[in-house]
């Protein structure tokens, strides 16, 4: 059987593989992200999900997967994969590992888990409510039992209308397949004993895996799966686990902008990617931080194209402001992003950097209260950096969305004491003239030299 899919964009090729929850919609805010990544990305449905038929009859997912890659002509892909989906792509890496370049498990199963107490008892009440054909609270169950505290009503709605959708196809086969079986059963009683159904192939031990993996669990997820996922280094010596403090079972849903740029991450440390640092991504990374509550501002070479309100120049770096008081979410926020530090500054500044090499330069700032400083300005502090008093008042745009950022006069201001580079020239004269910001003389010369 084919499987129903979705492809776009051009590069190494990644497939998504959904949570036996939902179907291959459980990716659309990861799905063109990845593709405006660089990546070829494909997301199917398995069968009795979403647009592919479902089967009663003996079959494998992982086989299904192999066999559409080979359709595609695809001859080696990264398996991104979320829950079920999660334990299907180890068992297609262990059949044809030369196929697989890498894997990310969001929460992922495992074959052979054999479940706890509280897995079991769920299951139990899951069958319950189906047997007397309450959908409803067999989907209410699900929604209950997968979704953590960061899923709001509409990623609720979402995952609802999913789950029904393949509880209602599933129960349809299987009650085709119930006349199927009464019927042949009839038919055997005249002809004789049946042939006996072939045995389900052995599956291969995860031994056999050579990719890269990241396994990813929530804190708020089942035991059974945060056990898996912290198991799997054990299992796969090029796996590295994470958990995410704020997610349930389906964190690509439950914040889909830090679950993008976590698997973003991972993917362009193995696969390869880009590092300039683009417009898309400022906005990407300011909702990762917005999401988490920390107020952020533009400084630095993209604060002047904010300004601006274009971008000027190519960036592999993005300068911000941050609260003193945020320091510890920043923090966290940032390394469940995949960052990790690059330099350390000091106290109030260091720089981070993800596996595109894009850096993430922040300076803390205490907003608390001001003092003068050794020069007579006043500046914020007493701790942080010593940005002058109303350097955070202005506005720009990234993409014609705006965000805050610092001021023009400041950013003059803050290009001087030092060596300027060609690119420092070009952003003060241009602040200069959109906004009549004197030129420091320092500046001018520079300025006058460059032509």
């Amino acid at each position: 059987m084919t499987l129903s899919y979705d492809m776009a964009g051009q590069g190494p090729a990644v497939v998504l593989l959904h949570s036996s929850v939902c179907d291959r919609r459980m990716w659309d805010a990861q799905w063109q992200a990845l593709a405006d990544a660089g990546y070829q990305v494909v997301r199917c449905d398995f069968r009795g999900h979403g647009q592919t038929p479902a089967d009663a009859g003996e079959y494998s997912d992982a086989e299904d997967v192999l066999e559409l890659l080979d359709e595609l002509g695809i001859q080696r892909a990264a398996l991104v994969a979320s829950s079920f989906g999660g334990r299907v792509a180890p068992e297609a890496a262990a059949r044809r590992p030369d196929r697989v370049t890498a894997l990310a498990l969001l929460c992922p199963g495992m074959p052979g888990h054999e479940p706890s107490s509280e897995l079991r008892a769920f299951g139990a009440r899951e069958d319950a409510f189906l047997d007397v054909g309450d959908v409803s609270a067999a989907v209410e169950l699900n929604l209950d039992t997968w979704l953590g505290p960061q899923a709001d009503e509409r990623v609720r709605e979402k995952v609802r209308m999913m789950q029904r959708h393949a509880f209602e196809i599933q129960l349809a086969a299987d009650k085709a397949a119930d006349e199927a079986a009464q019927a042949r059963a009839s038919e055997a009683s005249d002809e004789g004993p049946a042939s006996p159904a072939p045995a389900p192939a052995t599956e291969p031990g995860l031994g056999t895996i050579e990719a890269p993996c990241l396994a990813v669990g929530g804190a708020h997820d089942v035991a059974d799966f945060r056990r898996i996922a912290a198991r799997l280094p054990q299992l796969l010596p090029g796996a590295r686990h994470i958990e995410l403090d704020w997610a349930g079972h389906l964190p690509s849903l439950e914040r889909p902008d830090e679950t993008t740029a976590l698997l973003r991450g991972f993917l362009a440390e193995h696969l390869g990617g880009r590092a300039d640092l683009r417009g898309q991504d400022v906005l990407d990374l300011l909702d990762v931080l917005a999401g988490a509550g920390v107020e952020v501002w533009l400084d630095g070479g993209w604060g002047v194209d904010a300004l601006l309100g274009e971008q000027t120049r190519a960036h592999n770096d993005l300068d911000i402001a941050v609260r003193s008081e945020d320091a510890d979410r920043y923090r966290r926020t940032m390394r469940d992003a995949g960052f990790r530090l690059f330099r350390d500054d000091g106290p109030h500044n260091f720089v981070l950097v993800d596996a595109f090499g894009r850096q993430v330069d922040v300076h803390f700032v205490d907003l608390s209260a001001t003092r003068t400083d050794e020069h007579g300005a006043r500046v914020y502090g007493p701790d942080g950096i010593a940005y002058p008093v109303g350097a955070f008042g202005a506005t720009g745009t990234v993409l014609g969305r705006q965000v805050p950022c610092c001021t023009a006069e400041f950013q003059v201001g803050s290009h001087a004491g030092y060596e300027l580079d060609e690119d420092d020239v070009r952003d003060v004269l241009a602040l200069h003239r959109r906004f009549g910001v004197p030129l420091l003389p320092q500046q001018a010369a520079y300025a006058s030299r460059l032509g």
